[in-house]
């Protein structure tokens, strides 16, 4: 009945297949699982108490996020951090462990008013944990002075976004880059920082960066590029003093500049503060290139 001219016709095979699956699968569903023993496994799984997804045991990410819940968990957040919030992995087996990702959510909105510039704007953190740190803000506002703090370079309203990434490299080093771009009615301004932070010894420090900054105004509107680069090493002798010697390396569309200083600074009371500093300037734009010495002296008090 099933065969035309000694051919096995496609319903034929799919009742056999059917009938197979009745005999052989049958044992199998009546069968129950070990999260549901009171159900059989065909109305488990219909219900969707239980799921054939194999479980999670641990999943591992790049920031080794994704850990299993622990009792009386205690966390330290920085001062700007936002508490943590628990949430639950897809794909868990219903009595089983449940596995849980901590997800911050350190938004924020930020007013900044000053000499310089007044900017509302709004900032996520969208990468936070032990060793890496990501944050974006965008805002809009007034510019109040030229060229000041990363800026632009007319009075006027003004939208302005930064970006800063902080990654610790090892227990004694950190890695720091920022992006500043700010445009106005004149110009738009580029500033883009990248600093290593070194202790060496527990009182001896380095610093190194370089920065690139661009200014679509510069060189009669053609725009320009300047680039700096700095180093720094400082000694404390404990806590009531410090020895900082820094190099300070400009160079741009009309020359270079050199700058090296040493400076020294001094507690002598819990209000009262010395500072002194020697520079040496070598500018090729001015005097001719010949380098010129200065110094200074500063006595703070804190009320």
């Amino acid at each position: 009945m099933g065969r035309q001219n000694g051919v096995v016709t496609a319903s034929s095979l799919s009742m056999l297949a059917s009938l197979w699956l009745v005999v052989a699968g049958l044992p199998v569903f009546q069968q129950p699982f070990a999260a549901v023993p009171e159900q059989p496994a065909a109305i488990a799984l219909a219900a969707g108490e239980v799921s054939l997804r194999r479980p999670c045991l641990r999943l591992t990410c790049v920031g080794a996020e994704w850990e299993p819940p622990a009792p009386a968990t205690t966390y330290a957040y920085r001062d700007d951090e936002q508490p943590v919030v628990r949430s639950t992995l897809p794909g868990e087996q219903r009595g089983g462990t449940a596995l849980q990702v901590a997800v911050s959510r350190p938004d924020w909105i930020y007013q900044r008013v000053d000499y310089s510039r007044a900017v509302t704007g709004y900032g996520i953190a969208p990468i936070r944990n032990g060793d890496t740190t990501l944050q974006i803000e965008a805002g809009t506002g007034v510019r109040l002075q030229p060229y000041l703090d990363k800026g632009t370079a007319k009075l006027g309203p003004i939208a302005r976004g930064r970006v800063l990434l902080e990654q610790r490299i090892g227990e004694n080093a950190d890695l720091k880059q920022e992006l500043v771009i700010e445009t106005g009615r004149a110009n738009t301004y580029v500033h883009n920082a990248l600093g290593v932070d070194m202790r060496l010894m527990p009182q001896l420090r380095l610093n190194s960066g370089l920065q690139i900054e661009h200014d679509s105004a510069g060189d009669g509107g053609r725009g320009s590029t300047d680039m700096l680069g700095n180093l720094t090493m400082q000694r404390d002798f404990g806590k009531r003093a410090s020895l900082t010697q820094q190099v300070l390396v400009e160079a741009g569309d009309q020359g270079m500049q050199l700058r090296s200083a040493i400076g020294l600074q001094m507690l002598l009371r819990p209000e009262w503060t010395l500072s002194t500093r020697l520079e040496q300037l070598r500018d090729d734009t001015t005097n001719d290139g010949a380098p010129s010495t200065q110094g200074s002296f500063q006595l703070r008090r804190t009320f």
